[in-house]
């Protein structure tokens, strides 16, 4: 792929990755085509407060080498020329020919020559087209010139800077007004809308044509596996690029528009995205996401307000041949691992894939942990709990195979030792405790484990016990399909003894030492009027944190 496709690619992919805005476009008696997508930016004010605040939330300094960053590619002018309190808009016309489309932002300016002052200082040489009054074609200085050609026209106090436009196409008439761009209720720093039906229908076939490529492959994969490879594993690929050329022709027949919405707030470290379908009205596809119901489970209510962290996973009912399939191959991975295992693990991990199989066949998958403490001797307790499809039955073959060890292995292991209510619970003492763990959960680490209410249970550290009690009694609720939650103040607490001093700073980088649960990375799907994937992430600095304390260290 060439550099200029390679380079509007790009930038239409920034376009399209971005939230929903349901402006009017075109609007009544407009002469410019209907747009492939359109969007918007709020101020460039709010952009840059946003920008530096997740520097500053990573590390105080970052915010001066911000400014500073600024102050030495701009002078003192700053921004001046952009209108930094109006919102910026954007849209794209996609074409046949991938390389014949273009992307244009209508950024708000003060005035013409301002502007072009503003593109002096960041570098750019301009020149106006001949014979194309307040039309200019921008080169970078010091660059040879791009395959990309950029061009800016002034018009309705907006400078609209376009990527790979002809002239031509950035005549007056054809520029999309602000106000069919910009949607005054939109509240995220970045909004986008694609109108499925203007997709080009050669893309769409293209992509349509890479599942049903990947599809054969998987079936001859199927024909042809490996035989240290998982023998499900063909069949449960198969199925899902199935699923997805299904779903794909759905999305292209029934869709309306395909929207992302981007928010990001520096201030509670939240930075949310989404990723709707809109059905067009009265479609099948309208009455398939209108079916779909909210994950469900028990064992997200392990986590509660005053853990130091715990995660879940409880996602919508799987479609049935996924589930079907996904069980298969997850079944024979295990398999593969039990017989490498051998004696007496072998025997437990056979039932824990048929269990797998079970639990994935009905196409619901419940699961989830949490950790609690420091309690009065300053120990933690962590509980985990996995639904099964038939917890007895791997309690069964976990007391046979435990009945098969040797003595001395035997007496670490006290079956049935304890009740937590009508489940047995079995102990199983650690030997040669490292003194970290035993700082932990206590000298005499011990590990519980239960059988039953659907479920298998292992807890850790001093309440143990009682939290094997908790879990075995929660009732199903809709629960967020994919969630992982910490507080900050407490994981630092706990970990302190385990992380050096430069581990220490990075953490505060990182999570910060905020004594409050919160979401770090989460995933959800709902239905209804639009089927919307969203995922959340807590403090960019997550992953950006320890590159920007050796950066300013």
């Amino acid at each position: 792929m060439s550099f200029r496709l390679r380079s509007l690619a790009l930038g239409l992919l920034v376009l399209t990755a971005a939230p929903a805005v349901a402006a009017p476009v075109p609007q009544a008696g407009a002469k410019y085509d209907p747009p492939t997508a359109v969007g918007q930016l709020l101020s460039g004010q709010r952009l840059l407060d946003e920008i530096k605040g997740f520097a500053q939330s990573i590390d105080p300094r970052l915010g001066d080498e911000f400014d500073k960053g600024i102050a030495d590619a701009l002078g003192e002018k700053g921004f001046a020329g952009v209108d930094l309190k109006k919102p910026v808009g954007l849209f794209a016309y996609i074409k046949p020919k991938l390389e014949h489309s273009y992307l244009a932002f209508a950024v708000p300016v003060t005035s013409e020559k301002e502007a072009l002052d503003l593109l002096d200082r960041l570098q750019f040489a301009v020149e106006e087209e001949k014979g194309q009054k307040g039309l200019y074609r921008l080169r970078k200085r010091g660059f040879i010139e791009e395959e990309v050609p950029v061009r800016v026209k002034f018009h309705d106090g907006h400078a609209y800077l376009a990527v790979n436009a002809d002239a031509d196409e950035l005549d007056v008439a054809k520029l999309i007004p602000i106000k069919a761009l910009v949607d005054d209720k939109e509240k995220a720093p970045l909004a986008a809308t694609v109108y499925v039906s203007r997709v080009p229908k050669e893309l769409i076939d293209m992509a349509g044509g890479l599942l049903a490529e990947g599809r054969r492959g998987m079936a001859q994969l199927e024909q042809q596996a490996p035989k240290d490879m998982p023998q499900g594993f063909p069949a449960f690929g198969k199925e899902c690029l199935d699923w997805a050329e299904r779903n794909w022709a759905a999305m292209i027949a029934d869709g309306e528009t395909l929207t992302f919405r981007l928010n990001a707030e520096h201030k509670s470290g939240a930075f949310d995205t989404s990723l709707s379908l809109t059905p067009k009205a009265g479609s099948k596809l309208a009455t398939d996401v209108a079916a779909i119901k909210k994950g469900s489970g028990r064992f997200h209510q392990l986590t509660t307000k005053d853990a130091v962290g715990g995660a879940w996973i409880s996602p919508p009912a799987l479609p049935k041949g996924i589930g079907e399939k996904g069980g298969k191959f997850l079944s024979d991975w295990i398999n593969l691992a039990a017989n490498a295992a051998g004696e007496p693990a072998q025997p437990v991990l056979e039932e824990l894939a048929r269990q797998v199989d079970g639990v994935l066949a009905k196409g619901q998958i419940d699961s989830g942990l949490a950790v609690f403490g420091p309690d009065k001797d300053s120990l933690y307790t962590g509980v985990l709990a996995i639904g099964l499809s038939d917890a007895a039955a791997l309690e069964k073959v976990v007391k046979d195979t435990v009945k098969g060890l040797p003595k001395e292995v035997q007496g670490l292991v006290k079956l049935d030792a304890e009740k937590a209510g009508d489940l047995s619970v079995h102990v199983v003492t650690l030997p040669e405790v490292p003194q970290e763990v035993q700082k932990l959960i206590g000298q005499k680490a011990e590990i519980r484990v239960a059988f039953g209410a659907g479920a298998a249970f292992v807890a850790a550290g001093p309440g143990g016990l009682e939290q094997i009690k908790r879990a075995a009694g929660l009732k199903a609720a809709e629960a967020k399909g994919f969630d992982v939650q910490v507080n900050a103040a407490k994981v630092k607490k706990m970990t302190a003894h385990l992380i050096p001093d430069e581990g220490a700073r990075v953490f505060d980088m990182t999570l910060g030492q905020e004594d409050k649960l919160r979401s770090l990375y989460g995933v959800d799907i709902t239905g209804g009027k639009e089927l919307t994937i969203s995922w959340s992430q807590y403090q960019l600095g997550l992953f950006f944190g320890f590159f920007g304390a050796r950066a300013v260290r």
